[in-house]
């Protein structure tokens, strides 16, 4: 149980809460930055692949979705929150989700080797680099 502590030996008290009030309305403190794409991410290279980690607790495999089209890796999350048949919810804090994240692949990236793993609430995407591109010398015959 909350106990409100009232000063009643102040006769200025219920004025002072009314003008803090009124500040409080007219100018709010700055909101704490949210994550516009709804999870944190992190990217990080090494010589042979770039990794991809990010931050979904709460998320299972099966509510996520991982693809690449045109050079485009999509993440994309839903998940819903349906109480289970015989049963009444009392309280309802965890909502529904649905968000999805896009990244363009450079060319260094070889798609086809694509590989995630989600492991206690981080999914790891690892994306290798392709083998380097050496010029190849074409011998010229004589005719």
């Amino acid at each position: 149980m909350l106990i409100q502590w009232k000063n009643t030996s102040d006769p200025f008290f219920a004025f002072n809460r009314q003008v803090d009030g009124l500040f409080r309305e007219l100018f709010p403190a700055p909101k704490a930055k949210s994550r516009r794409h709804g999870f944190a991410l992190d990217i990080i290279e090494r010589d042979d692949a770039f990794t991809l980690r990010a931050s979904l607790p709460g998320l299972s495999s099966e509510d996520l979705s991982l693809e690449v089209e045109n050079g485009t890796l999509k993440l994309s999350a839903k998940r819903s929150t349906e109480v289970p048949e015989g049963y009444t919810a009392l309280r309802r804090e965890r909502g529904a989700l649905s968000f999805e994240r896009s990244f363009r692949l450079g060319s260094k990236v070889d798609a086809e080797s694509i590989e995630a793993k989600l492991e206690h609430g981080v999914l790891t995407i690892t994306l290798p680099k392709r083998a380097e591109q050496k010029p190849r010398q074409i011998s010229i015959q004589a005719a």
